[in-house]
This record gives structure tokens, sequence and C-alpha cells, in this order.
């Protein structure tokens, strides 16, 4: 089944998934990559706030000291918390 994350708009006419789509992301960021080292991004490109920057970094930086197993575990059930939360994570 293709399931399509729900978006949210932002001021400046940006739009961003659902909080858990960046937990997941986050997750999966730390299982492959290991602890966030950059800093927290503050604008875009445009001159705008970087709303898509901050959650993913955000969700990055959640997993900051877990190990790749913690992270891996995290990953399976924040996928299952998404799917039960239906409705508010994807389109119907």
């Amino acid at each position: 089944m293709n399931r399509k994350w729900r978006i949210f708009k932002k001021p400046g006419g940006v739009a961003v998934r659902s909080e858990t789509y960046y937990e997941i992301a986050g997750a999966k960021m730390q299982i492959e990559n290991g602890d966030c080292i950059e800093e927290e991004p503050q604008w875009n490109d445009l001159g705008a706030v970087d709303y898509l920057g901050k959650a993913n970094w955000h969700g990055h930086m959640a997993w900051k000291g877990k190990s790749k197993e913690e992270a891996m575990a995290g990953f399976v059930a924040l996928g299952k918390k998404a799917k039960y939360n239906y409705s508010d994570n994807f389109f119907v």
C-alpha cells in the first residue's frame, strides 16, 4: 500500500509533514550517520525561516546519544505508531 504523508502549511508557503514523520526520519539518520553534529538551521536559501530544516534537525537531535540498536527499535515503534494514528499522519 502506497501511503502519502499528510502535509501541514506553515507561514511563508512552506509545507511540512507530521511530527511523527520527522521522528522516524531522525531515527533513520541516527542509524545511518550516528549523532547529529550540525547546528540548528535558522534560515533557508530564500531568507525565510527554515521550518523543514528545523523539523529534520529536531527529529535527528531527539536520538542523540542513542545506539544504533535503540534507534532501530524506535524506528519500528514509530512506524507502528504512525500506522495506528493513520488519519493524523496520512491522507485517507
